[in-house]
Parts: C-alpha cells; sequence; structure tokens
C-alpha cells in the first residue's frame, strides 16, 4: 500500500487496530472472561477502500473458545479538538466459529460531515500528534451465551493506546 491510497487505507483501518486492542479486554469476569481472552486478531490480512464512504477489511481471528463469537456491533467515533470528525462503524456482524482462526471479511462505514477536519485527523495520526484527538468506541458482540463487549467515551488516542500498552508506531508496524 503506497501513495495517497495506501494512506487512506491506514487511516480507515485504525478502529480495526482499535478493535483488535479492544477484543484483548475481558468483558465480564469467570468464564465470560476466560472465553474472551482466547479471541484475537492475529493479522490484517486485506484492506481495500470502498468508494469515498467505506472499506473492506480481512481480518484472521482466532476465536480460542470453544463458542462461536459474533460481533453485531463495533463503532468508532474520533474527535478532533473536542468536536467529531469522524465515526467508523460495523456494517454487519462477523461470525467466527469456536476453535478456529478464521479469515472474515469485514465491511465498514465511515461517517464525516467536515472533510477537511477527517484529512486534518489523518495528518495528526500520521505525524504522532495525538494530544488534541479523541476516540470513543462501542463493541457489542457474544461468544455463545455470553457477552464480549467493550465501550469508552471520549478517551485520548494517547490514554487508549498506553492503555492496552500501544504507540502510534507500534499500530503503523502492525498496518505495514
Amino acid at each position: 500500500m503506497r501513495g495517497a491510497m495506501g494512506s487512506l487505507v491506514r487511516r480507515a483501518l485504525l478502529p480495526v487496530v482499535a478493535l483488535a486492542v479492544a477484543l484483548g479486554v475481558p468483558s465480564c469476569r469467570g468464564v465470560g472472561g476466560r472465553a474472551a481472552r482466547g479471541i484475537r486478531i492475529e493479522q490484517v490480512v486485506q484492506a481495500a477502500r470502498l468508494g469515498s464512504a467505506g472499506a473492506s477489511v480481512t481480518l484472521r481471528i482466532r476465536n480460542g473458545s470453544r463458542r462461536e463469537l459474533c460481533f453485531e456491533e463495533a463503532r468508532f467515533e474520533f474527535y478532533l479538538d473536542g468536536a467529531p470528525v469522524a465515526e467508523f462503524r460495523l456494517h454487519e456482524p462477523v461470525r467466527i466459529p469456536g476453535r478456529t482462526t478464521s479469515d472474515c471479511r469485514t465491511l465498514w462505514r465511515l461517517r464525516t460531515e467536515d472533510p477537511m477536519a477527517y484529512y486534518a485527523l489523518g495528518r495528526r495520526l500520521r505525524s504522532g500528534d495525538t494530544e488534541r484527538i479523541g476516540i470513543s468506541a462501542h463493541i457489542e458482540g457474544r461468544s455463545g451465551r455470553y457477552p464480549v463487549n467493550f465501550s469508552c467515551q471520549r478517551m485520548p488516542v494517547s490514554d487508549f493506546l498506553n492503555t492496552f500498552g500501544l504507540s502510534i508506531k507500534d499500530i503503523e508496524n502492525f498496518l505495514e
């Protein structure tokens, strides 16, 4: 992925990286928490822009639990200087059978009210200047009858990454 198209795809993939990070967080204690720990996104296999408002991302997902995993909703909202800039939303549910590693195609929709603010957001992410960028995330899913949920509200991207021991450089390496 080189040039302008590569940078557009990289910006579209940030929510997928956030999803990968969030999947490592157990949603509840006990059996459900143990099931959630066996769920990992291992690789971004392929990524492609779909017009100006979406992306198709194929992920290699490992479901180490014995239960089918279903993500019904995933939404990431990005803020620049406190103002909403972009929302990425999972377009359709994703299902992964238990005890498998599967390549799953996910479809993401992008909604932005201000394309110039979205461009500025991308430039700041590429330069590593995340001080004034915030993120809200909401992920809902199930592993069998146990919920696999994660949410945060207007958290600074730097705090979001630090919570999970990641840096912008880690994200760049993940996407290369």
